[in-house]
């Protein structure tokens, strides 16, 4: 009987073994998926939800084990909830829930452009009484020097093009940092 017990034991451990690299396989084409589609996400409510199941589906249910592009954009999911709603302890409680994952996907990873500006992205958009005027600050500063450096070992030049006009377009760097950024991403400076 106990041989029995622990053959299933087992094989519960490898069956469960399985399933979690399953789960985490194919991470980098999920970070894809969520980055070709994090815009659509940002207008549209029901894509936003979409988002949400395929990183549930894929990832499984606890935030605290995913990895940490994954989490970010969790973060930026819950985030944006906060859009779609229209009462005020619900967008508190979404955004606040947001701010956790993004905090916590920045402590996984900080050197992450990607992670640094889907932080940025909602921080830009709340009220500085979150308290976190520090914290978009640094990402900011992080994002631009990044964006200077050209390195698209992470992001390629669309990607980090686009993050560059954000970056100028949320009005929150000095002019001549636009003007280098616009320099650098001529393609930003037409529109």
């Amino acid at each position: 009987m106990k041989f029995l017990l622990l053959i299933l034991s087992l094989f519960f451990l490898i069956s469960l073994s399985i399933y979690s690299h399953n789960l985490y396989k194919n991470c980098d084409s999920c970070v894809i998926y969520l980055r070709n589609n994090f815009y659509e996400a940002t207008t549209n409510e029901n894509f936003n939800e979409k988002l949400e199941k395929f990183i549930l589906k894929n990832f499984g249910h606890i935030p605290e084990k995913y990895p940490a592009k994954i989490l970010a954009y969790y973060g930026v999911i819950q985030a944006l909830k906060a859009k779609f709603t229209l009462n005020l302890y619900s967008k508190y409680k979404h955004i606040t829930n947001g701010l956790f994952h993004l905090n916590q996907a920045v402590i996984l990873d900080s050197t992450s452009l990607e992670i640094r500006f889907l932080r940025f992205a909602v921080l830009d958009k709340i009220p500085a009484v979150f308290g976190i005027g520090d914290k978009r600050e640094q990402d900011l500063r992080f994002i631009y020097n990044c964006l200077l450096n050209l390195n698209f070992s992470e992001l390629d030049y669309y990607w980090q093009t686009h993050i560059a006009r954000f970056a100028v377009e949320s009005g929150r760097l000095h002019k001549n940092e636009n003007f280098n950024l616009k320099k650098l991403y001529p393609s930003i400076s037409s529109k």
